[in-house]
């Protein structure tokens, strides 16, 4: 996959915020579409992905034990989706 490439996905991964039950430690929760979007790739970034709260340094700071490589996608102009390079499907134009 290269920068600039059209792509198309079914799920992606959001943040979840600090209201969210942390019952497995996941910093990101997959979210579904109903429709695949198509976006082109505009980066690449590590994520910390699995962790723990240390409750001595504050009930909300996330320790992370381990990271997820991910791939930005973008559909419009309001920001990126986080997609796992195996989640995408390559788009013929």
């Amino acid at each position: 996959m290269k920068l600039g490439q059209k792509v198309k996905f079914n799920s992606h991964l959001k943040k979840r915020d600090r209201y969210d039950e942390r019952m497995d430690n996941v910093k990101y929760k997959t979210l579904e579409l109903d429709e695949p979007l198509e976006g082109y790739i505009s980066g690449k970034r590590t994520i910390p992905y699995k962790g723990y709260s240390d409750q001595e340094l504050g009930y909300h700071y996330f320790v992370p034990e381990e990271y997820k490589e991910v791939i930005l996608v973008a559909c419009n102009w309001s920001g990126f989706y986080r997609v796992p390079e195996e989640w995408l499907q390559e788009v013929e134009e």
